[in-house]
């Protein structure tokens, strides 16, 4: 017996936008300071750990519940989607990313949460805080 899908309401009709590379469009480099050798204490450099490009996003009311209840919602704050890089590269919390648009120009963001994107398993959502300098 089929269902009639009227009575479920439009969500259950409406198609999920897939995702795709061609909307990743955005440059980032991921990077992580490290002790810089020599003698003179408290210098760091920093390291390039990946560059890719991705797709930003205005960060969602399920992800602004997220960032309040880790208690790091300091400054405004960004959703990344990258393509799953399968092992070459894994972001961390402790890393940091660089993102390349003339509206963040300038601006250094702290990864605050890592998560596989549930929908597309070729994808990593990342959400990451301006890092106040």
């Amino acid at each position: 017996m089929p269902r009639d899908v009227s009575k479920f309401g439009s969500a259950m009709a409406k198609k999920r936008k897939k995702q795709s590379s061609q909307q990743l469009k955005v440059p980032v480099e991921f990077y992580q300071f490290v002790p810089k050798t020599g003698f003179e204490p408290g210098k760091k450099e920093e390291k390039i750990l990946h560059s890719c490009l991705a797709d930003i996003y205005s960060t969602t009311m399920k992800e602004l519940e997220k960032i309040a209840s880790l208690g790091k919602g300091e400054k405004r704050n960004v959703s990344l989607r990258i393509r799953d890089s399968l092992g070459e590269y894994d972001p961390k919390i402790t890393h940091g990313v660089r993102i390349y648009d003339r509206r963040m120009v300038n601006t250094t963001w702290k990864i605050i949460s890592v998560e596989p994107d549930l929908e597309n398993n070729d994808f990593i959502k990342i959400i990451a805080s301006e890092e106040v300098r």
